[in-house]
């Protein structure tokens, strides 16, 4: 089961970008107030497109530092290892689980495409679950968590209906362990949602 990449901008307050220190040694490469003349590079710091928003995530990377105003040969250089903490939110994982349920929607039209019984889950993923997944975020943005969490909980209960109607599909035995990854999968992520109470 492919995982969807999230096509929604990271937003600074998910990471602890703003923890990466200005001074490297006796080196300033981002300027100070002291002496802004030492800024001479820009820097900027982004998340790979490959992170779902589910989970905590720490990427660890090494940046080098040199002086290119020095007489010294070598020139002055400072090498510091940086990790970078990229936080999963209710909100992460609520806008990672509407990608899900594109997903879903989309493997699902497809199979009716081609004249499979799907068992009439469609207009399930298509309104009630994704209408009850847009809630929660609206509730999320607007900081009632609880309402949140009683959305995730309905969208819940709505994707353990499904898997009991793929009991009745007529889709190739692959198409149909796939869907039912998809499906534990949503319930997995939906579970992990609900309860997280970590804001934005």
């Amino acid at each position: 089961m492919p995982v969807p990449r999230s096509s929604e901008v990271i937003q600074s307050a998910w990471t602890t970008a703003a923890t990466f220190p200005a001074q490297f040694a006796g080196l300033y490469p981002f300027g100070s107030s002291g002496s802004p003349q030492t800024a001479n590079a820009n820097l900027s710091i982004g998340v790979p497109s490959t992170w779902a928003g589910m989970q905590n995530t720490t990427y660890t990377w090494t940046l080098t530092g040199t002086s290119t105003n020095g007489a010294d040969t070598p020139p002055g250089a400072s090498i510091v290892p940086v990790k970078q903490t990229v936080l999963a939110t209710k909100q992460t994982m609520t806008r990672f689980i509407g990608l899900e349920i594109n997903d879903f929607i989309t493997q699902v039209q497809a199979a009716n495409a081609l004249g499979y019984n799907t068992a009439g889950i469609l207009p399930l993923l298509l309104h009630p679950i994704q209408m009850k997944n847009n809630d929660a975020l609206t509730n999320i943005l607007g900081g009632s968590f609880k309402a949140a969490s009683s959305d995730l909980a309905t969208e819940i209960n709505l994707v353990q209906a499904i898997q009991n109607m793929m009991k009745n599909m007529n889709v190739p035995a692959a198409t149909l362990a796939d869907w039912q990854a998809r499906a534990l999968a949503l319930i997995n992520d939906m579970t992990l949602a609900q309860a997280s109470n970590i804001t934005s």
